[in-house]
């Protein structure tokens, strides 16, 4: 005896085509469906259409600006590097002229916090959020104000409103960590004594993915010098798209560029940079795309020009140098070092009017020329990295 045997039913998945014939309340599931689904060959084509459709963005945490937002987000596991890093590809793409505005408006930030204008800084985030809303970016640029503005009162009411906004879920700790790591006396002891405790119980906990964000939120990438775990960046959905595109980024970069990264994972790091670098004008992109074309940008053209005089001897000539093409130099700090050795082999005094530079090289002076302040120096750069973490200016 013969049985009929129906043919089996076509896997629909959600597309721009069909995404009219699902009700509004299943259009979230739809998406995870297709997400997790999809062929990688179809992937890029028919999740970068969906995210641009406004009722998919609607269902999508990351496309809100403020806290309430972040605290009740929710997120879905993306499975493999590769469609990992196209789902993020994507989601920048469908907001790539609002991920441009923030980039130029966090290098401009950063420009006014290294030159010491800390009024102007806090005018610049207050109109920064009117812009583009509030983000995890847009709280440690507050924090970092308001500890170098030394300002105790400001600081708490801030600390306040935030922590009480976003209730009792992880990104009150998360928070909670982020203002221990900058305002803290000690913010090295915050991260030996409190901050690695509870990395340790969270990957007890089997839940690496929150030990993984806390690690990216407040360790400086030269403390944990490893490579980034890309499969736990699903958890970024849980933020807006310019934390997305922050945290991605530096994870992918620190990736590619480290030299124990295996070929495997850099293969989609490097599809994934060449992509990014089409549809954003990011420094740290220019970097990477003039090193692909074996080329020197201007910054990097400065910056040889400076070592060649360092390892001259023409000491006094790269401090003057140095002073005059500041603003031009990517990573001043990155400087401080053979800025603070060329002080003492010339006997001459440093002073740019930037406080954090300044201070870095007074520290690094005091411990080349093994002052008795030399301990302490170590500790306050240590601490000044620590502070400083996500921001071009904990790059020293």
């Amino acid at each position: 005896m013969f049985f009929f045997k129906p043919p089996k039913q076509a896997l629909v998945l959600l597309n721009t085509s069909n995404i009219k014939d699902f009700p509004k309340q299943d259009l979230y599931m739809e998406l995870v469906r297709a997400t997790q689904k999809l062929s990688i060959k179809r992937f890029d084509a028919v999740i970068g259409g969906l995210l641009k459709d406004p009722r998919i963005q609607a269902e999508l945490p990351f496309y809100k600006s403020d806290l309430e937002s972040i605290a009740g987000a929710k997120h879905f596991t993306l499975t493999g590097i590769e469609r990992t890093l196209s789902y993020y590809l994507q989601v920048i793409k469908a907001q790539s002229q609002k991920i441009n505005l923030f980039i130029e408006e966090k290098n401009s930030f950063e420009k006014l916090l290294l030159n010491s204008d800390y009024n102007a800084c806090q005018l610049f985030l207050e109109q920064h959020k009117n812009k583009i809303g509030e983000s995890i970016w847009w709280i440690k640029a507050n924090l970092l104000v308001l500890f170098f503005k030394k300002s105790s009162e400001d600081t708490q009411k801030f600390c306040d409103d935030i922590l009480d906004r976003t209730g009792n879920c992880l990104l009150t700790y998360y928070l909670n960590s982020l203002i221990q790591c900058t305002h803290a006396s000690s913010p090295i002891r915050e991260l030996d004594r409190k901050i690695s405790k509870a990395l340790e119980e969270f990957e007890k906990a089997e839940i690496p993915a929150v030990s993984w964000f806390v690690t990216k939120l407040c360790f400086p990438e030269i403390i944990t010098q490893k490579p980034e775990d890309l499969e736990n960046l699903s958890l970024l959905q849980k933020l807006p798209v310019v934390d997305i595109y922050d945290f991605t980024t530096s994870a992918v970069l620190f990736n590619f560029n480290l030299e124990s990264t295996s070929r495997d994972r850099k293969i989609p790091c490097q599809k994934f940079l060449s992509e990014l670098s089409k549809i954003v004008s990011d420094p740290r992109l220019e970097d990477y795309k003039q090193s692909a074309r074996h080329q020197l940008s201007v910054s990097q053209q400065i910056e040889t020009e400076l070592l060649r005089k360092y390892e001259v001897g023409c000491y006094k000539e790269l401090i003057s140098d140095f002073l005059e093409n500041i603003d031009k130099i990517r990573h001043p700090l990155s400087f401080a070092n053979i800025i603070s050795k060329s002080c003492i082999r010339t006997g001459s005094g440093f002073s740019s009017g930037k406080q954090i530079l300044d201070d870095t090289v007074r520290n690094l002076i005091d411990i080349h020329s093994l002052s008795t302040k030399a301990s302490q120096a170590r500790l306050d750069i240590q601490e000044r990295i620590v502070r400083l973490h996500r921001t071009e200016l904990g790059m020293v």
